[in-house]
């Protein structure tokens, strides 16, 4: 309690702005109001709000296009300012070897995130030029994404006293959330990401993963990382014809990093995928590795079963799954399943169906409906399948903003039906 009274003036706030901003879209009924009067007067008081911005920006089943198009500037152009630019780093680059490119005495940003600036520069190797994108962390972030998170968690403390929101469990998804954004400042960590996936993919055309080039950033590993420079479209400047191709590029590169690889990524908004080549030759590029999730072989599996069950439509199935690996705690699972699994399996195989033919998705709200039926019965989903499915929630998000005629369950159903030429059997 005591983080919500160093932070009463921000709880007080932002309550009062999300309650003025509801009033006023329950008489008006216009949306992109909405969106842009949340936008502006929330950013101003807190940057974790452009992580919330980011993960609806790509699509969302409860907003118009207009509003879509206007949360699209927050997933790769956050605003920044002049004392946010490190010089310093930028200096060490330079002296490395790194031409980085500038207009005068300023550096040119290309890109901006929430925990760093991008730009375009040039290295030498072995004696060819490369370009390469130049990513730098903001000054001074860390210590206000520190702040940031404190503010947030003593707002997500009150209204986790609401009624309409308890159900959600916020708490413990921005418990989660937290650790995942602090992540993002682990430059060191996030090279790494980076070098996994490019190893995991660089035999694949339809996914692009950078090349880091360590030896450049020598001294400063910390706060700077050096790695190719992708090319390509972002999802706004797609022509209608293009989009299908790489939405089964999408889908296919879930697939792998779920039951092939183990390693996927857990931040997957439309500001960090290029769409590279063209339609007859797709491929997506995949930049910000700061989150990246790991399965063992046994949660690999569990997926799997599950998979397979939902994608041959069998709910009972898939619904037996996840009572059997995703809900906790497992005292309580073994209770239920000795006793009266079956009122269980049968609630959640007919929400199951329900988001496969009706909504054909796997949203943040299909999570929170499987949770609210575990809930009855003194259960909830794990950590990792929600990790999981707001990671797809994401991709999904993009596959919507892809306009194709099918949903996202289909999409997946036709990638793995490629992948595995007898289906998941």
């Amino acid at each position: 309690m005591n983080i919500v009274w160093k932070h009463l003036g921000f709880v007080i706030s932002s309550i009062v702005t999300l309650t003025l901003e509801s009033v006023k879209y329950l008489v008006t009924r216009d949306q992109l109001a909405l969106v842009t009067n949340l936008a502006n007067g929330l950013l101003c008081r807190n940057i974790f709000y452009v992580k919330f911005l980011q993960a609806i920006s790509s699509d969302c089943q409860l907003l118009d296009a207009p509003s879509l198009e206007y949360l699209s500037q927050y997933a790769d152009n956050v605003a920044h300012e002049p004392e946010e630019v490190d010089n310093v780093t930028l200096k060490k680059l330079t002296d490395n070897g790194v031409r980085v490119k500038s207009e005068g005495d300023e550096y040119l940003v290309a890109n901006a995130g929430m925990v760093s600036l991008v730009y375009r520069g040039e290295v030498t190797v072995d004696n060819k030029s490369v370009d390469v994108a130049v990513k730098v962390m903001r000054n001074g972030i860390r210590s206000k994404l520190e702040v940031a998170l404190e503010e947030i968690e003593a707002l997500v403390h009150v209204l986790s006293y609401f009624p309409s929101l308890r159900a959600l469990n916020i708490d413990a998804m921005f418990t989660e959330n937290k650790t995942g954004l602090l992540e993002q400042l682990d430059f060191v960590k996030e090279t790494e990401n980076i070098n996994v996936l490019h190893d995991m993919n660089k035999r694949i055309d339809y996914v692009a993963v950078p090349c880091t080039y360590p030896a450049f950033s020598k001294g400063c590993e910390d706060s700077a990382i050096i790695m190719d420079y992708l090319t390509g479209r972002k999802l706004a400047d797609l022509d209608p014809e293009d989009k299908a191709p790489y939405s089964a590029c999408l889908a296919k590169f879930d697939i792998k990093c779920l039951l092939f690889d183990g390693t996927y990524h857990g931040d997957f908004h439309q500001g960090n995928i290029l769409f590279m080549g063209d339609r007859h030759s797709p491929c997506i590029g995949v930049i910000d590795m700061g989150v990246i999730c790991t399965l063992t072989r046994e949660e690999q599996n569990d997926f799997f079963q599950f998979f397979h069950a939902l994608l041959k439509r069998d709910y009972d199935a898939a619904a037996s799954s996840i009572l059997r690996t995703s809900a906790e705690p497992r005292d309580r699972v073994e209770t239920i399943i000795a006793t009266d699994s079956h009122t269980v399996v049968s609630k959640l195989a007919d929400m199951l169906k329900t988001v496969v033919e009706e909504f054909g998705g796997c949203g943040v709200t299909d999570i929170n409906g499987l949770n609210n039926v575990l809930r009855e019965h003194g259960l909830r989903l794990t950590k990792l399948f929600c990790k999981v499915q707001l990671s797809l929630a994401l991709a999904e998000g993009v596959h919507r903003g892809l306009e194709t005629e099918r949903n996202f369950i289909e999409e997946l159903d036709a990638a793995c039906r490629n992948m595995f030429p007898t289906g998941l059997a």
